[in-house]
């Protein structure tokens, strides 16, 4: 069940995607208000209307990757491996920061992203 005020912003943020041309929604809040809450249950409502079939989400931490993971799989009723016909991917980017990635066409992927 949705508090009153994820209630309000998953039907503001339908009503703007299914009228076209917006593309993001901006929901701020404090650790544990529910903002993940809500981004599964507007993921749940885009899915079943068929405006989705994927989700990809990203977090600064495994921690947080852990509860997205444990929301979404809740809300949506599938697992979210990131594997072959899953649902949801969610890579974590923290530790990748000053990693290197080998890569057949070239090695430039060596300097720490920008700030």
């Amino acid at each position: 069940m949705l508090r009153q005020w994820q209630a309000e912003c998953a039907a503001d943020a339908l009503r703007k995607f299914q009228a076209g041309g917006q593309h993001h929604y901006f929901c701020q809040g404090t650790p544990g208000a529910g903002k993940t809450t809500l981004a599964a249950e507007v993921a749940l409502r885009l899915v079943q209307s068929g405006m989705i079939d994927l989700i990809l989400c990203f977090s600064p931490s495994l921690i947080v990757a852990d509860g997205i993971k444990r929301t979404f799989e809740n809300k949506l009723g599938k697992a979210f491996t990131g594997g072959l016909g899953a649902i949801v991917h969610i890579p974590e980017w923290s530790g990748h920061r000053f990693r290197d990635y080998p890569d057949t066409h070239s090695d430039l992927i060596r300097t720490p992203f920008p700030e």
